[in-house]
């Protein structure tokens, strides 16, 4: 990780155009957050017990005709736990949250340049699915999750999507009662 400080909005501007063939590619991401955060890690995972309960969380705040995904999404910008890490792609906005903060503190915007994939791809449906199982046992979920979608995924390819992280082409997340998707 490089420390690339800029202190104006010019600079920044500046120093983010460097990463727009990227954007071109749907592979450019941005999260802004206090430097003081050393990690970056979803709101369930912050948190042991509410890890724990993930699936009765998800099942209160679940809304009927949704996706799985859709709901973790709506879920995740009304402020309750989830396995979803805010990231964007207007630098812009990452510098919003970078700063948007009472506390007078150095913030951070950092830069993700990664493979994304559709928000209706098999990672995606797996990512999303796992909060509805109440169970944490892989052959269950695989299971679980090859029942209801019609797959043939295997246990061991179920560790590695779920090892990993997962960044979702942004021109496939569509929910219109969702302005943030």
């Amino acid at each position: 990780m490089r420390d690339d400080q800029q202190t104006t909005l010019e600079d920044y501007e500046r120093r983010v155009a460097f990463f727009d063939p990227y954007k071109k590619q749907d592979m450019l991401f941005f999260r802004g957050q206090l430097t003081k955060y050393k990690t970056m890690n979803p709101t369930i995972a912050r948190d042991e017990s509410k890890l724990r309960i993930e699936n009765q969380i998800f099942e209160k705040y679940k809304e009927d005709g949704k996706s799985d995904f859709q709901n973790l999404a709506y879920q995740q910008h009304n402020g309750k736990p989830t396995r979803i890490l805010d990231m964007t792609t207007d630098p812009l906005v990452a510098l919003f949250f970078a700063v948007n903060n009472n506390e007078r503190e150095d913030s951070s915007v950092f830069v993700f340049i990664r493979e994304s994939v559709s928000a209706d791809s098999p990672e995606a449906k797996l990512m999303s699915f796992v909060p509805t199982v109440a169970s944490r046992e892989i052959p269950v979920i695989v299971d679980k999750f090859n029942q209801k979608y019609g797959f043939s995924l295997t246990n061991e390819r179920a560790i590695e999507i779920l090892s990993k992280d997962l960044f979702i082409t942004p021109n496939t997340l569509k929910d219109s009662s969702n302005r943030r998707m």
